[in-house]
């Protein structure tokens, strides 16, 4: 049952099967023998958790959440298991991130490699993906899986595949195993297969790859994203965010903070908030979280803080700041035209952000025709519902999750905030700077044809 997908796969005794395990076994004791990941920096931080190898052990330093979430929370078996595969792949990608940035342009380098679309994929994105997939097909046999990562890249690649395998710590896998788990996720392309699934796990490993890379010590945010949907609706979001400082009140920019911690939210259940590790200087806890008082009373809409991506390519136009102007007034950006009250941050942990009462506002205005993929907004979506937050698209429309790996082509953004009149304020300053320009455009174009 350990091996997982695989063993249904190739029998023990087939030919094929032993010449795969004997090729594994020297690629991977040969790479052990090295002691570490060539040409990068393991994280200090939760040493307990990492080996000299810088191979994470998933035993140690972990939490049982069994006793921690509320007895009568829906699908609590399902959150579980959600929990555990998401907290192993939390210990291993927080063991392989780098403490300083990585050069994410590079193609020849041992942490990162480049995909067709130019974005980075990681050895930790293989490598969760593998854990989160396999996991929860032992557990979930009959269920359907629709994640980011392909093993094409490391089946032609050996001694990539071995630097997976080795990072997973699974050490009675053999690469087939890996391959085959990973694949999992690949399912929606064959629809004959996934559309007979009423029930789908949806899995982005790296979330965030540019943050991860951005290194640990500068504050490079990322996390593991997994939501369970059925009937195209998610029930289930879990987001494990192995650099995120534990609570609000910490110093974002202190490296000594606390960090680490699972957003999980189950569906008319709430969202509670989770340790990654078991520490003697902290408590143990389970915190319900919410979102920030979205009445207008409490807090002004006015001062809605903005959480952003570090970089622009979600708002090509540059919407994000004049949607500021309106709300913020005048004196709201900067004179290099940024959003003056706003966190920069990468990944899904945006949402998790928005759910304990960090900030008000996430967008996402990507450039016209991008349709956005599920395992992207999913788990978010269901996290910050739970905490008392709105998602939506640009039209006010619940984000539509029942179109296989992607969401309706028909929608067009993400409008993500604490909801109540915020939401009501921030659709409404969308639409008034979409007019505008609209009509700037509409004039530079009659101009043009006198």
């Amino acid at each position: 049952q350990q091996l997982g997908v695989a063993t249904a796969i190739l029998p023990h005794g087939s030919n094929e099967s032993n010449v795969c395990r004997q090729r594994t076994k020297a690629l991977h004791d040969n790479y052990a023998a090295c002691g570490s990941l060539p040409n990068r920096s393991i994280s200090t931080a939760r040493s307990s958790s990492i080996d000299a190898t810088g191979a994470a052990d998933p035993s140690s330093s972990l939490i049982d959440y069994h006793n921690l979430l509320p007895k009568n929370i829906p699908r609590r078996n399902e959150l579980l298991a959600g929990l555990d595969a998401v907290r192993k792949a939390c210990v291993v990608t927080k063991a392989l991130q780098p403490d300083h940035p990585t050069d994410f342009e590079r193609r020849d380098d041992d942490l990162s490699i480049m995909k067709e679309d130019f974005s980075p994929v990681t050895v930790a994105d293989f490598a969760a993906q593998a854990i989160v997939l396999n996991r929860l097909h032992i557990a979930f046999p009959e269920d359907g899986f629709i994640a980011e990562e392909s093993s094409l890249s490391l089946r032609e690649d050996d001694a990539l595949a071995s630097r997976v395998l080795f990072a997973t710590g699974e050490t009675t896998w053999t690469f087939d195993d890996l391959f085959s788990s990973i694949d999992l996720g690949k399912m929606y392309e064959k629809p004959t297969i996934i559309q007979n699934k009423t029930r789908i796990w949806t899995c982005d490993p790296i979330d965030g790859t540019r943050g991860f890379l951005r290194g640990r010590l500068h504050n490079g945010q990322y996390c593991v994203a997994l939501a369970l949907i059925e009937a195209g609706v998610p029930v289930i979001g879990i987001l494990g965010c192995p650099n995120l400082v534990a609570s609000e009140d910490d110093d974002w920019e202190d490296i000594d903070s606390t960090r680490g911690c699972i957003f999980a939210a189950s569906l008319n259940g709430g969202c509670f908030q989770l340790p990654i590790y078991s520490d003697d200087a902290e408590p143990i806890y389970c915190n319900e979280v919410r979102a920030s008082a979205n009445d207008g009373i409490e807090l002004k809409v006015s001062d809605a803080r903005f959480c952003l991506g570090v970089e622009n390519y979600g708002d090509p136009l540059g919407q994000q700041a004049a949607i500021s102007s309106i709300i913020h007034g005048p004196d709201g950006l900067t004179n290099d035209g940024e959003v003056k009250n706003a966190r920069r941050m990468d990944s899904q942990v945006k949402y998790g952000v928005l759910a304990r009462g960090g900030a008000e506002v996430f967008l996402r205005l990507p450039k016209a025709g991008y349709v956005e993929w599920i395992w992207d907004h999913a788990a978010g979506n269901v996290v910050l519902h739970e905490a008392g937050g709105k998602v939506s698209d640009v039209e006010g429309s619940p984000v539509d999750f029942s179109h296989g790996a992607k969401v309706s082509e028909s929608q067009y953004g993400i409008i993500a905030t604490n909801g109540g009149v915020f939401h009501e304020q921030i659709l409404r300053a969308y639409k008034e700077q979409k007019a505008a320009r609209d009509n700037d455009k509409a004039n530079c174009s009659f101009r043009a044809k006198l």
